[in-house]
């Protein structure tokens, strides 16, 4: 497939992904900002503060890396059509355009891993050692994004981009994308855990399973590693299918992060606070709380149970006969 054909299909492919991407963000502000602060005082979770922040950084970004795929697209086939053309419009990598689009990117990127590494953090207690090396992971691959910017910036019109000295920052920075995801199912092993722990509760309660929850966290990092991996076997095999796959991953790679609690609102009010425990350790307080409550006001009922019952065999025993 020729390059402009390839960027062409891969910004209607986009568009599709950030409209996805879009009725997620909505939904995802909803459950982090909009239903707690609609909750009772007395019950009220506290607002997750980093995943609001992920979310509106996830939101400007995307929206900042489509309108400038919308401009380049417009350029290349309306006002740029004849000269230079749409093909040599977009081999031309140096375009401080394209260089926006991949500074963009590498922002969403970066966001996305510290995203899990904040709720790797979370969930195993707050210790460092646990994040130290998915820490240094996106250390590198931020570092590997600054240099291949640099490196397009520097590219002349003309080079052969699978060829170029961007190429071993560009299977370094994809490489640390692809490792990443091996991590979050480490980290989705250890979530599991914790809400069978919350879904054996939620029975007792007479609450729903947690299956859809943790079946979305896994198959979404599933997919994501899976489009990474495609992305990067299509630039080792140099075929410009790779503009199209890594177009798509704009709008997947913070549509991953905010997957979660979204599908939590289709679960009812105790399930969809138990499943806040992969998110925040005041969430977890706050089931810990309700249970006790609720295991208190049972107690207390059957204790209340057993005094009147005792009092009425007191009362059978001392009525004369």
């Amino acid at each position: 497939m020729a390059l402009d054909g390839a960027s062409l299909l891969a910004f209607i492919l986009e568009s599709f992904g950030y409209g996805i991407f879009f009725v997620l963000f909505i939904g995802c502000m909803y459950v982090l900002v909009a239903k707690p602060l609609k909750a009772s005082p007395g019950a009220r979770p506290k607002i997750l503060v980093p995943l609001v922040v992920a979310s509106l950084v996830f939101f400007v970004v995307i929206t900042a890396h489509w309108i400038c795929n919308a401009v380049r697209v417009m350029e290349a086939f309306v006002i740029k059509r004849d000269d230079p053309g749409p093909l040599l419009y977009y081999a031309n990598f140096a375009d401080p355009k394209y260089l926006l689009k991949v500074v963009l990117w590498s922002i969403e990127a970066v966001t996305a891993d510290l995203v899990m590494v904040y709720r790797a953090y979370v969930v195993w207690g707050r210790r460092v050692s646990i994040i130290a090396v998915p820490s240094l992971m996106v250390l590198v691959a931020a570092v590997s994004a600054g240099v291949l910017i640099y490196q397009f910036s520097i590219l002349e019109l003309g080079v052969d981009i699978f060829v170029s000295e961007c190429g071993r920052w560009i299977v370094t920075c994809f490489s640390m994308m692809l490792a990443f995801p091996k991590n979050k199912h480490h980290l989705h092993r250890h979530v599991f855990e914790i809400l069978t722990t919350s879904r054996n509760i939620g029975h007792r309660l007479g609450s729903s399973g947690l299956g859809p929850i943790v079946q979305v966290v896994v198959e979404s990092a599933a997919l994501y590693a899976a489009a990474v991996a495609t992305t990067l076997f299509l630039y080792i095999g140099r075929s410009n299918g790779q503009f199209i796959t890594l177009e798509i991953l704009s709008p997947m790679t913070a549509s991953t992060p905010l997957l979660p609690p979204v599908a939590g609102t289709e679960i009812n009010d105790m399930s969809h606070r138990a499943s806040s425990l992969a998110w925040s350790s005041s969430a977890l307080e706050w089931a810990s709380m309700q249970t006790a409550r609720k295991v208190k006001d049972t107690t207390a009922a059957l204790r209340g149970a057993g005094t009147k019952a005792r009092d009425t065999a007191v009362g059978c025993m001392a009525r004369p006969v």
